[in-house]
């Protein structure tokens, strides 16, 4: 099983110590980054994911070995159409030999006509597909397979509970199957297209406020889930013990979604997940937003609700502490029911039962 690690947590002296020991083992690991474009399914001004080509191409020149690939994600979801027109596909070009000249392994993508266009003009990059994709069928992921795709990560929204799937597309497949780990988000989430729309759009002027806007819906993420502490359970996280199970489901690698939003500690998150060991707080290490904390964000949060509904918001957030013990899930996956969908949800009442031993809220201390 690979490792797939952001480019931000790499640049940290303790991750590339702890990689540095597993790959004198025999491991590999992929280290990724966004690049400043509005092909990126980021917004560039506000996370520290990105590199510019002098420091993809001096990292690369420095830490690249054969135990270390390095993948750059261009995988916006929103391309205004511009991938149809000669600016975008001039900028494409300059992209991709910027890459090719840097050094870079592989591209992840979600646009299916950039895909097409990778192969065609540049088949030695490795392709991988995507999770803002939302492969949700054995047929659709074909159809990238046959296209050229060398690995597809899964939408962890819909698969990262459910072994039974993935061990079905592993046995169909002939490419790797990825998911997130730590992504952190509800299970069927309402919200998750949306997300993923709202990301990257603001280079093309596809969306106005649109880093604001997927702010918004970070911050709404967790209310939604304060008010039924089962959501937490439901919540599309992998604990690191669990990983040998995914592993002999057919998963081949796990990427790490992490940036300036994550509350952990980088080395923390990678070293609970390549030891398959963590005690504390399971939210810790999952991509869950802290910006919430931040008094210039809830400021600019109140102009999209009403008074009373940001009181109750601010109050949630400031004077409230979650707690989800992972030794408390250690039995988690292996009684979770096999058939577990969310039309079960009302009649197994699993997730409720185990919130009821392992969720805990506290109120934080005045201060």
């Amino acid at each position: 099983m690979e490792f797939s690690i952001p480019f931000c947590w790499y640049k940290v002296k303790e991750v590339r110590k702890i990689l540095d020991s597993r790959i004198e083992k025999g491991e590999h690991f992929e280290i990724y980054f966004n690049y400043p474009s509005g092909f990126s399914g980021k917004n560039f001004s506000e996370s520290n994911l990105f590199a510019g080509f002098e420091e993809i191409r001096d990292s690369v020149s420095q830490y690249k070995r054969e135990a270390l690939r390095f993948s750059c994600l261009l995988d916006s979801v929103c391309l205004g159409n511009k991938e149809f027109s000669r600016r975008g596909q001039k900028q494409m070009r300059d992209i991709f030999k910027q890459l090719a000249r840097a050094g870079i392994d592989s591209i992840t993508l979600s646009n299916i006509y950039l895909a097409i266009w990778l192969k065609k003009n540049y088949p030695h990059f490795s392709l991988t597909v995507s999770s803002k994709a939302c492969l949700d069928s054995l047929e659709k992921i074909k159809y990238w397979q046959e296209l050229g795709a060398d690995s597809v990560i899964l939408p962890p929204v819909y698969f990262n509970k459910n072994l039974k799937t993935i061990a079905g597309f592993s046995k169909n497949l002939n490419i790797d199957i990825g998911l997130v780990a730590n992504n952190g988000c509800l299970r069927h989430c309402p919200l998750y297209l949306n997300c993923s729309l709202a990301e990257g759009g603001e280079f093309w002027g596809c969306h106005i406020n649109s880093s604001f806007f997927r702010r918004s819906l970070l911050a709404l993420c967790p209310l939604l889930r304060l008010k039924d502490s089962k959501d937490f359970i439901k919540t599309d996280w992998i604990r690191p013990e669990d990983l040998d199970s995914y592993e002999e489901a057919g998963v081949r690698k796990i990427r790490l979604a992490g940036d300036d939003l994550s509350p952990g500690s980088p080395q923390d998150i990678v070293k609970a997940y390549i030891e398959k060991s963590y005690e504390g707080n399971l939210l810790d290490l999952l991509y869950y937003p802290s910006l919430f904390k931040s008094g210039k964000f809830l400021r600019q949060l109140s102009g999209f609700f009403l008074p009373f509904e940001f009181e109750q918001i601010k109050d949630s957030f400031l004077k409230k502490e979650v707690f989800l013990d992972n030794k408390e899930l250690n039995t988690f996956l292996k009684d979770l029911p096999a058939d577990c969908t969310p039309l079960l949800c009302n009649d197994c009442l699993y997730c409720d039962k185990i919130a009821a031993s392992a969720f805990k809220v506290y109120e934080k201390p005045c201060r």
